[in-house]
């Protein structure tokens, strides 16, 4: 109990004697701290772009698909995707240009396509997610069997008139009944599948992402590309060399951080403990032997790096609503706060070691006393 006591009043001793030295050390240990938990906050939020990298293989983004006369029709290339590829469709719209009707939107005089969104039963499409507004909404029933019915957008005009309820719109020679009115058009993918698949009409399929269920084969791959119109590339190979690239420069960032925090604070500590031989030259004096003057040294050393571990947890806790308001939202558990508290540990007591052993077996040649 004395030998702790002693080892106390010698730390707050030295907070004492030199308190500006002491608060530096403090303060660059925690800089160091909060610098190691916003780079592994980082780290953490680019891995999650790609948690799953046999997810990100498996996912297309941005796939569009155009009606041509002279090859494959679009909508049966859709459904040679869906049910011959086994891919879940994320997000999907049909342009329609309609040869017979002129379709505007209220407020702009200019004729566009006719945009609906197609929908499966079984889950296959995922859709925008539209709200019918008057009228009713598909049953299960309606589009699993595709019947010939359709939500009309209240926005759009054609021919110079909104649909109503009860209304038939004309896509290629199928007649369409509106059954809803919403702030999008829809219809069943089978009913979609009969207009279109015979037709001349011009159309294009949009699709946000395509899902599979497993990873393509070069041989899919260069089968699907045969039917679409822009590049068939997976979300991994697109983020791939990027987010190598950020992963490999947070990383780098991240050990430089480290290894100057460890820098700085060995240098401090080489600062204190020369502030301090003449009292280790004294005590050694008095009979302390050389291995208790070591842990004196590294029980300091240990004690300046745990109240700085605690001040910048607390601190980075504070920071917290800051950091989500810059898009910085990934936690940093204690688990890993601890480890890199371990880490900082052992790297500084490496590095400091050496010298604590040279100042404890220092012989005293020479004592000055002020009078």
């Amino acid at each position: 109990m004395k030998k702790i006591n002693f080892m106390l009043g010698e730390i707050i001793w030295q907070h004492k004697r030199a308190p500006l030295l002491t608060m530096t050390v403090y303060f660059s240990t925690v800089i160091c701290f909060i610098s190691i938990f916003l780079s592994l906050s980082v780290l953490q939020q680019n891995e999650a772009k790609y948690k799953s990298i046999a997810q990100a293989k498996k996912t297309y983004s941005n796939i569009l698909i155009q009606n041509d006369i002279e090859g494959e029709n679009a909508v049966l290339s859709l459904a040679t995707l869906i049910e011959d590829y086994n891919a879940k469709i994320d997000g999907c719209d049909v342009s329609i240009e309609l040869s017979e009707q002129e379709v505007t939107i209220e407020g702009i005089d200019h004729p566009m396509p006719l945009t609906v969104c197609p929908l499966s039963a079984d889950g296959e499409i995922s859709s925008y997610k539209y709200k019918v507004l008057e009228g009713r909404d598909f049953t299960s029933e309606e589009i699993k069997q595709g019947a010939n019915l359709i939500i009309a957008d209240k926005s759009v005009i054609i021919d110079g008139e909104k649909l109503k309820l009860g209304d038939n719109l004309k896509i290629a020679d199928t007649e369409f009944e509106v059954i809803g009115i919403a702030n999008a058009y829809a219809v069943p993918f089978k009913s979609l599948i009969s207009a279109l698949s015979e037709s001349n009409l011009k159309y294009r399929i949009s699709i946000n992402k395509a899902v599979f269920d497993s990873e393509l084969s070069a041989q899919e791959r260069s089968q699907i590309a045969s039917f679409i119109d822009t590049d068939f590339i997976s979300d991994f190979e697109l983020g791939e060399e990027q987010n190598s690239d950020i992963r490999s420069t947070q990383i780098i960032v991240a050990v430089f951080i480290s290894a100057l925090g460890c820098v700085i604070t060995v240098s401090l500590m080489t600062q204190i403990i020369s502030e301090q031989l003449r009292r280790i030259m004294l005590a050694k004096i008095c009979g302390c032997k050389a291995s208790y003057i070591v842990c004196l040294l590294m029980t300091e050393l240990f004690f300046f790096i745990l109240i700085s571990f605690a001040a910048s947890v607390a601190f980075f806790t504070a920071l917290k609503p800051l950091l989500y308001k810059l898009y910085i939202t990934n936690p940093v558990t204690l688990s890993k706060q601890l480890s890199v508290l371990f880490a900082l540990l052992f790297l500084s007591a490496a590095f400091t070691l050496p010298m604590t052993l040279r100042a404890a077996r220092a012989l005293p040649s020479r004592i000055f006393v002020r009078r």
